[in-house]
Protein backbone atom coordinates (compact mmCIF):
# COMPACT_ATOMS: atom_id res chain seq x y z
CA UNK A 1 0.00 0.00 0.00
CA UNK A 2 1.40 3.47 -0.98
CA UNK A 3 1.86 5.76 1.49
CA UNK A 4 1.60 9.96 1.26
CA UNK A 5 4.55 12.02 2.08
CA UNK A 6 3.69 14.74 4.52
CA UNK A 7 6.77 17.21 3.46
CA UNK A 8 6.56 16.38 -0.42
CA UNK A 9 2.98 15.71 -0.84
CA UNK A 10 4.11 12.47 -3.19
CA UNK A 11 2.59 9.11 -3.30
CA UNK A 12 5.24 6.16 -2.06
CA UNK A 13 6.29 2.94 -1.60
CA UNK A 14 8.32 2.22 1.66
CA UNK A 15 10.77 5.32 1.43
CA UNK A 16 9.65 8.98 -0.10
CA UNK A 17 12.37 9.41 -2.78
CA UNK A 18 12.54 13.27 -2.40
CA UNK A 19 13.06 12.35 1.48
CA UNK A 20 16.03 10.21 1.24
CA UNK A 21 17.65 12.39 -1.45
CA UNK A 22 19.46 14.70 0.81
CA UNK A 23 21.15 11.70 2.28
CA UNK A 24 22.31 9.82 -0.90
CA UNK A 25 25.63 12.65 -0.97
CA UNK A 26 26.97 10.25 1.80
CA UNK A 27 26.87 7.50 -0.86
CA UNK A 28 27.48 6.25 -4.70
CA UNK A 29 24.04 6.71 -5.36
CA UNK A 30 22.61 10.30 -6.84
CA UNK A 31 18.42 8.34 -6.74
CA UNK A 32 16.05 6.08 -5.38
CA UNK A 33 15.57 4.30 -9.10
CA UNK A 34 19.91 4.12 -9.08
CA UNK A 35 19.61 2.45 -5.61
CA UNK A 36 16.56 -0.29 -6.82
CA UNK A 37 18.10 -1.16 -9.97
CA UNK A 38 21.47 -2.09 -7.73
CA UNK A 39 19.17 -4.31 -6.15
CA UNK A 40 17.74 -5.99 -8.69
CA UNK A 41 21.01 -6.81 -10.00
CA UNK A 42 22.49 -8.03 -7.05
CA UNK A 43 19.65 -9.73 -5.36
CA UNK A 44 20.28 -12.18 -8.47
CA UNK A 45 23.90 -12.71 -7.38
CA UNK A 46 23.31 -14.33 -4.04
CA UNK A 47 23.46 -17.87 -3.09
CA UNK A 48 21.13 -19.41 -0.81
CA UNK A 49 23.19 -22.58 -0.59
CA UNK A 50 25.92 -23.15 1.90
CA UNK A 51 29.33 -23.33 0.51
CA UNK A 52 30.27 -25.21 3.45
CA UNK A 53 29.39 -28.03 5.64
CA UNK A 54 30.90 -27.47 8.70
CA UNK A 55 29.18 -24.36 10.97
CA UNK A 56 31.08 -24.11 14.00
CA UNK A 57 31.74 -20.09 15.16
CA UNK A 58 28.99 -18.12 14.46
CA UNK A 59 29.57 -13.77 14.41
CA UNK A 60 26.40 -12.25 15.77
CA UNK A 61 26.46 -8.24 14.92
CA UNK A 62 24.19 -6.02 16.45
CA UNK A 63 23.94 -2.20 15.92
CA UNK A 64 22.24 0.33 18.44
CA UNK A 65 22.14 4.43 16.79
CA UNK A 66 21.45 6.47 20.03
CA UNK A 67 21.61 10.60 18.63
CA UNK A 68 24.31 10.46 15.66
CA UNK A 69 26.47 7.86 17.24
CA UNK A 70 26.31 4.21 16.28
CA UNK A 71 27.22 1.42 18.78
CA UNK A 72 28.09 -1.84 17.34
CA UNK A 73 29.13 -4.91 18.71
CA UNK A 74 30.01 -8.66 17.37
CA UNK A 75 30.21 -11.85 19.36
CA UNK A 76 32.22 -14.75 18.30
CA UNK A 77 30.33 -17.76 19.21
CA UNK A 78 31.05 -21.87 19.56
CA UNK A 79 28.16 -23.10 18.00
CA UNK A 80 29.39 -26.96 19.52
CA UNK A 81 30.49 -25.55 23.25
CA UNK A 82 27.55 -22.72 23.21
CA UNK A 83 30.14 -19.96 24.45
CA UNK A 84 30.90 -16.78 23.56
CA UNK A 85 34.80 -16.83 22.23
CA UNK A 86 35.47 -13.18 22.19
CA UNK A 87 33.71 -9.81 21.93
CA UNK A 88 34.48 -6.43 19.64
CA UNK A 89 32.89 -3.05 20.45
CA UNK A 90 33.11 0.03 18.29
CA UNK A 91 31.14 3.37 17.84
CA UNK A 92 30.79 5.53 14.90
CA UNK A 93 29.74 8.82 13.48
CA UNK A 94 26.79 8.00 11.52
CA UNK A 95 26.53 10.15 8.35
CA UNK A 96 22.77 9.98 8.98
CA UNK A 97 20.52 8.50 11.72
CA UNK A 98 17.04 8.90 9.85
CA UNK A 99 15.31 5.48 9.69
CA UNK A 100 14.66 4.46 5.63
CA UNK A 101 13.11 1.47 5.43
CA UNK A 102 14.28 -1.17 2.25
CA UNK A 103 17.44 1.14 1.69
CA UNK A 104 19.20 0.58 5.03
CA UNK A 105 21.97 -1.17 3.70
CA UNK A 106 23.28 2.51 2.66
CA UNK A 107 24.89 2.62 5.87
CA UNK A 108 24.65 -0.43 7.54
CA UNK A 109 26.68 -2.17 4.83
CA UNK A 110 29.53 -0.17 5.98
CA UNK A 111 28.51 -0.33 9.84
CA UNK A 112 29.36 -3.78 9.03
CA UNK A 113 32.70 -3.60 7.73
CA UNK A 114 33.93 -1.16 9.61
CA UNK A 115 33.33 -3.38 12.51
CA UNK A 116 35.15 -6.52 11.00
CA UNK A 117 38.31 -4.84 9.55
CA UNK A 118 41.20 -6.14 10.42
CA UNK A 119 39.61 -9.58 12.52
CA UNK A 120 42.69 -11.77 12.87
CA UNK A 121 39.91 -14.52 12.28
CA UNK A 122 36.82 -14.90 10.29
CA UNK A 123 33.52 -16.88 11.27
CA UNK A 124 31.92 -19.27 9.64
CA UNK A 125 29.19 -17.15 9.24
CA UNK A 126 27.39 -13.52 10.47
CA UNK A 127 23.96 -13.26 11.76
CA UNK A 128 22.88 -9.67 11.62
CA UNK A 129 19.87 -7.44 13.04
CA UNK A 130 19.17 -6.60 8.99
CA UNK A 131 16.86 -8.29 6.52
CA UNK A 132 18.10 -10.70 3.78
CA UNK A 133 16.21 -11.87 0.80
CA UNK A 134 12.59 -11.49 3.52
CA UNK A 135 12.77 -7.89 1.39
CA UNK A 136 10.37 -6.22 -1.20
CA UNK A 137 13.34 -6.01 -3.53
CA UNK A 138 15.09 -9.39 -2.18
CA UNK A 139 18.03 -7.77 -1.20
CA UNK A 140 18.47 -6.25 2.31
CA UNK A 141 21.85 -4.94 3.81
CA UNK A 142 22.46 -8.50 4.95
CA UNK A 143 22.44 -9.20 1.37
CA UNK A 144 24.77 -6.69 0.44
CA UNK A 145 26.73 -7.56 3.45
CA UNK A 146 27.38 -11.14 2.57
CA UNK A 147 28.50 -10.11 -1.16
CA UNK A 148 31.03 -7.97 0.27
CA UNK A 149 32.38 -10.33 2.35
CA UNK A 150 32.09 -13.37 0.88
CA UNK A 151 30.81 -15.12 4.05
CA UNK A 152 27.51 -16.28 4.85
CA UNK A 153 25.17 -14.54 6.54
CA UNK A 154 21.77 -14.46 8.23
CA UNK A 155 19.55 -11.49 8.47
CA UNK A 156 16.54 -11.26 10.79
CA UNK A 157 14.56 -8.41 11.57
CA UNK A 158 12.22 -7.38 14.11
CA UNK A 159 9.33 -6.27 11.46
CA UNK A 160 8.65 -7.87 7.94
CA UNK A 161 8.45 -4.89 5.34
CA UNK A 162 6.30 -7.51 3.20
CA UNK A 163 5.16 -11.28 3.29
CA UNK A 164 4.43 -13.71 6.21
CA UNK A 165 6.15 -16.75 7.85
CA UNK A 166 4.19 -19.97 6.82
CA UNK A 167 5.95 -22.60 8.54
CA UNK A 168 7.85 -22.88 12.25
CA UNK A 169 10.61 -25.08 10.93
CA UNK A 170 13.63 -25.52 8.67
CA UNK A 171 14.44 -28.72 7.19
CA UNK A 172 17.94 -29.82 4.97
CA UNK A 173 18.74 -32.77 4.07
CA UNK A 174 22.33 -34.99 5.51
CA UNK A 175 23.56 -38.54 4.06
CA UNK A 176 20.31 -38.84 1.54
CA UNK A 177 18.40 -38.78 5.27
CA UNK A 178 15.94 -35.33 5.59
CA UNK A 179 15.78 -33.65 8.69
CA UNK A 180 14.39 -30.62 10.52
CA UNK A 181 14.41 -28.23 13.45
CA UNK A 182 10.85 -27.13 14.71
CA UNK A 183 9.77 -24.39 16.96
CA UNK A 184 8.88 -25.22 20.53
CA UNK A 185 5.16 -25.83 21.22
CA UNK A 186 3.97 -25.61 24.83
CA UNK A 187 3.74 -29.09 25.81
CA UNK A 188 8.02 -28.54 24.68
CA UNK A 189 8.76 -25.86 26.86
CA UNK A 190 7.08 -27.09 29.81
CA UNK A 191 8.96 -30.45 29.57
CA UNK A 192 11.90 -28.67 29.33
CA UNK A 193 11.42 -26.30 32.37
CA UNK A 194 10.59 -29.19 34.50
CA UNK A 195 13.59 -30.69 33.49
CA UNK A 196 15.84 -28.02 33.81
CA UNK A 197 14.42 -27.75 37.24
CA UNK A 198 15.46 -31.48 37.52
CA UNK A 199 18.69 -31.05 36.62
CA UNK A 200 19.20 -27.91 38.91
CA UNK A 201 18.38 -29.85 42.29
CA UNK A 202 20.85 -32.59 41.02
CA UNK A 203 23.77 -29.99 40.56
CA UNK A 204 22.75 -27.90 43.89
CA UNK A 205 23.29 -31.52 45.52
CA UNK A 206 26.69 -32.08 43.94
CA UNK A 207 29.07 -30.47 46.44
CA UNK A 208 31.86 -30.84 43.29
CA UNK A 209 29.48 -28.43 41.29
CA UNK A 210 30.39 -24.41 42.47
CA UNK A 211 27.75 -21.71 42.20
CA UNK A 212 28.82 -18.22 41.02
CA UNK A 213 28.97 -16.54 44.18
CA UNK A 214 31.16 -19.31 45.73
CA UNK A 215 33.72 -19.34 42.57
CA UNK A 216 33.74 -15.65 43.08
CA UNK A 217 35.09 -15.92 47.05
CA UNK A 218 37.58 -18.78 45.74
CA UNK A 219 38.99 -16.43 42.79
CA UNK A 220 39.58 -13.76 45.73
CA UNK A 221 41.19 -16.09 47.83
CA UNK A 222 44.01 -16.80 44.94
CA UNK A 223 44.35 -13.33 44.94
CA UNK A 224 42.09 -12.84 41.47
CA UNK A 225 38.85 -10.32 42.49
CA UNK A 226 35.98 -10.27 39.75
CA UNK A 227 34.30 -7.58 41.33
CA UNK A 228 36.89 -5.25 40.46
CA UNK A 229 37.33 -6.52 36.94
CA UNK A 230 33.36 -5.83 36.34
CA UNK A 231 34.44 -2.40 38.21
CA UNK A 232 37.00 -1.73 35.96
CA UNK A 233 34.85 -2.63 32.96
CA UNK A 234 32.24 0.03 34.22
CA UNK A 235 35.34 2.53 34.88
CA UNK A 236 35.76 2.15 31.35
CA UNK A 237 32.92 2.32 30.04
CA UNK A 238 32.48 5.73 31.60
CA UNK A 239 35.67 7.10 30.13
CA UNK A 240 34.20 6.06 26.44
CA UNK A 241 30.84 8.23 28.01
CA UNK A 242 32.94 11.01 28.64
CA UNK A 243 35.54 10.63 25.47
CA UNK A 244 32.23 11.06 23.47
CA UNK A 245 31.05 14.30 25.07
CA UNK A 246 34.09 15.15 24.14
CA UNK A 247 33.76 13.82 20.77
CA UNK A 248 30.65 15.67 20.25
CA UNK A 249 31.61 18.76 21.43
CA UNK A 250 34.38 18.96 18.74
CA UNK A 251 31.98 17.74 16.40
CA UNK A 252 30.14 21.03 17.00
CA UNK A 253 32.69 23.21 17.76
CA UNK A 254 34.28 22.01 14.09
CA UNK A 255 37.44 20.99 15.59
CA UNK A 256 40.27 19.23 13.67
CA UNK A 257 39.81 16.14 11.36
CA UNK A 258 43.07 14.93 13.89
CA UNK A 259 41.82 15.56 17.00
CA UNK A 260 38.22 13.13 16.24
CA UNK A 261 40.22 10.81 14.47
CA UNK A 262 42.57 10.88 18.20
CA UNK A 263 39.24 10.38 19.90
CA UNK A 264 37.90 7.59 17.82
CA UNK A 265 41.71 5.90 18.60
CA UNK A 266 40.89 6.69 22.03
CA UNK A 267 37.83 4.81 21.92
CA UNK A 268 38.96 2.02 20.23
CA UNK A 269 41.82 1.29 22.75
CA UNK A 270 39.58 1.59 25.51
CA UNK A 271 36.60 -0.77 23.94
CA UNK A 272 39.88 -3.55 22.95
CA UNK A 273 40.60 -3.45 26.58
CA UNK A 274 37.01 -4.17 28.10
CA UNK A 275 36.62 -6.61 25.38
CA UNK A 276 39.89 -8.59 27.20
CA UNK A 277 38.38 -8.16 30.56
CA UNK A 278 35.05 -9.79 29.85
CA UNK A 279 36.48 -12.65 28.07
CA UNK A 280 38.77 -13.12 31.09
CA UNK A 281 35.33 -12.58 33.08
CA UNK A 282 33.72 -15.46 31.13
CA UNK A 283 36.15 -17.95 31.05
CA UNK A 284 36.23 -17.59 34.99
CA UNK A 285 33.18 -17.98 35.87
CA UNK A 286 32.15 -20.64 32.76
CA UNK A 287 32.23 -23.93 35.11
CA UNK A 288 29.64 -22.32 37.47
CA UNK A 289 26.53 -23.55 38.40
CA UNK A 290 24.46 -21.42 36.15
CA UNK A 291 26.67 -21.38 33.25
CA UNK A 292 26.30 -25.12 33.28
CA UNK A 293 22.35 -25.00 33.74
CA UNK A 294 22.54 -22.50 30.69
CA UNK A 295 24.75 -24.88 28.40
CA UNK A 296 21.86 -28.07 29.47
CA UNK A 297 19.25 -25.51 28.81
CA UNK A 298 20.84 -24.92 25.25
CA UNK A 299 21.44 -27.70 24.56
CA UNK A 300 17.81 -29.62 25.94
CA UNK A 301 15.75 -27.21 23.32
CA UNK A 302 17.88 -28.50 20.50
CA UNK A 303 16.96 -32.15 21.46
CA UNK A 304 13.36 -31.27 21.37
CA UNK A 305 13.23 -29.37 18.29
CA UNK A 306 15.52 -31.60 16.17
CA UNK A 307 13.75 -34.03 13.95
CA UNK A 308 14.42 -36.79 11.51
CA UNK A 309 11.79 -37.79 8.63
CA UNK A 310 11.30 -41.42 9.12
CA UNK A 311 7.99 -43.08 6.83
CA UNK A 312 5.81 -40.08 6.67
CA UNK A 313 6.45 -38.89 10.09
CA UNK A 314 8.81 -36.68 11.66
CA UNK A 315 10.62 -38.37 14.87
CA UNK A 316 12.82 -36.98 18.06
CA UNK A 317 16.63 -37.95 16.64
CA UNK A 318 17.71 -38.15 20.23
CA UNK A 319 15.18 -39.52 22.88
CA UNK A 320 17.63 -38.10 25.72
CA UNK A 321 20.48 -36.37 26.70
CA UNK A 322 22.24 -39.33 27.08
CA UNK A 323 21.48 -40.19 22.96
CA UNK A 324 22.54 -36.64 22.51
CA UNK A 325 26.18 -36.66 24.30
CA UNK A 326 27.05 -40.26 22.95
CA UNK A 327 26.33 -39.33 19.33
CA UNK A 328 29.05 -39.46 16.86
CA UNK A 329 27.88 -37.25 13.73
CA UNK A 330 29.39 -34.28 14.95
CA UNK A 331 28.37 -32.34 11.39
CA UNK A 332 24.74 -33.61 11.70
CA UNK A 333 25.27 -32.07 15.29
CA UNK A 334 26.36 -28.85 14.32
CA UNK A 335 24.01 -28.78 11.22
CA UNK A 336 21.19 -28.73 13.90
CA UNK A 337 22.66 -25.99 16.41
CA UNK A 338 22.93 -23.89 13.16
CA UNK A 339 19.51 -24.46 11.87
CA UNK A 340 18.48 -24.42 15.25
CA UNK A 341 19.70 -20.56 15.72
CA UNK A 342 18.46 -19.62 12.08
CA UNK A 343 15.09 -20.35 12.91
CA UNK A 344 15.12 -18.38 16.20
CA UNK A 345 15.65 -15.12 13.62
CA UNK A 346 13.46 -16.44 10.98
Amino acid sequence: MKKICETHLLKFEYVCPKCLKPFLKHTNFSSLDEIREYQRINAKKVNLSDKIEQFKIAGIIKTKFIENIVYSILLFYDINKERILNIRFKSYNSPYMKYFPSVLFLNHTDIYLNLIKDLPNYPDFYIVNSSGQIHPFFYGAACDFGLKTEIPVIGFTKNLLFGKIKDNEICFKHNDKEYRVRLLNRADKEEINILKIKKMNSMLMDKEILMEYDLREIYKQRGINIEEIESHIRKLSGSIDAIRLKQGKAIADKISKNVLEEYTQQIKDIENEASILLIQKSNLLKDSLENLLEEYFLRLKVIFAFEEKVGDKWQRVFKTMEEYNNFTDEILIEKAHYNNILLQFK
